[in-house]
This record gives structure tokens, sequence and C-alpha cells, in this order.
């Protein structure tokens, strides 16, 4: 098998949250909590849906450095992400935005990262994370930290980690599973 690590963009590699947090904010004010669930995915939908949304959105170093230090071990890099349906323009700017950032990088696009192989996925979503965890026992994850993965643990193989740590003691988990 191919040493691949798939590396995920939203959260991990590009700022998602954080810009869609400043345009929702831009236009609704600091009041969201009182939205409707509803009313408010609509919004983030037709923000989201705006040419340029996805291109213009700012890198995460952390993520960058995983790229860099799965790169020197010698794993081929796929960046992988989930694409809105509604968001029409999503799947073009995303590949326009990695072919930008990361142009040596394979990617694509899908549904369901739980079904794609790889040996590693570098992802902040639990949801993306632990499905692909079912069909990869022996996968590693690396989990950078956000706001909606607080929760999760580390595992012998889910590694947490944040911008401000030493990601060396990452590396021998991600050299041996290369070697498998």
């Amino acid at each position: 098998m191919e040493n691949i690590a798939l590396v995920d963009m939203d959260g991990t590699l590009a700022d998602f949250r954080g810009a869609l947090d400043r345009d929702l904010r831009a236009r609704l004010g600091d009041d969201l909590e009182k939205l409707s669930p509803k009313t408010l995915q609509q919004v983030e939908y037709l923000i989201r849906g705006q040419g340029g949304w996805y291109r213009n959105l700012k890198p995460l170093p952390l993520g960058f450095a995983l790229v860099k230090m799965l790169q020197s071990i010698g794993f081929r890099i796929m960046i992988m992400t989930k694409s809105s349906k509604e968001a029409k323009n999503a799947w073009t700017e995303k590949v326009e935005w990695i072919s930008q950032h990361l142009p040596e990088a394979d990617m694509m696009v899908t549904q369901d990262k739980g079904i794609v192989y790889g040996k590693v996925l570098v992802d902040d979503y639990p949801g993306h994370f632990l499905r692909w965890l079912e069909h990869r026992p022996r996968g590693v994850v690396v989990m950078p930290r956000q706001p909606w993965n607080k929760e999760i643990e580390a595992r012998e193989n889910i590694h947490p980690v944040s911008p401000d740590d030493d990601l060396s003691g990452l590396k021998p988990v991600l050299e041996a599973a290369y070697r498998r």
C-alpha cells in the first residue's frame, strides 16, 4: 500500500470557522444566538456561496507545519475536503485554494471521508475522523485542537495538537505509520 497522508482543508489548513464567524458578525452583529438554527444556517450558506469566499480563506500555520512534517517523512500528501452541495462555488474555489497554497499536493473533494484510504488523517472534525477510524483501526489521526473537538481525548491512534505544541513527539508516531 502507498504511504498516503490525508489532510483536511477547512479548520486544519484553512481558517474556515474564523472567516465564517467574522462574516456572520459583520452582517448580523453579535447576537447570533438569538437566531434560529435554520436561519443561521441559511445565512451561512449565503455567505459561503459568495464568489471568492473559499478562495480567500487564510492559511492556518499548524496545518502547514503538519504537512511539512509528513512530507519530510515521505508521505504522499492528499488534501481531502468535504464540500457543500449548497455553496456551488466551494468545489472550484477549494481546488483553487489548494493549488495556490499546496501546489505539490494531490487533492480530492468527497462527501464521505470515511471511505478514503490513507495511513494518516489530519482532521479537526470528530465526525470525519471517527468514521475514518471505523474502517482503519490501525490508522493514525492527528487532530488540530478546535473548540468543537475539545472533548476528544488523546488515544493510541488519536493525537490532538495545538498551535503552541512541540510537534517533535508526534514525528515518531508518524514515522511508525509510514513504515507499517
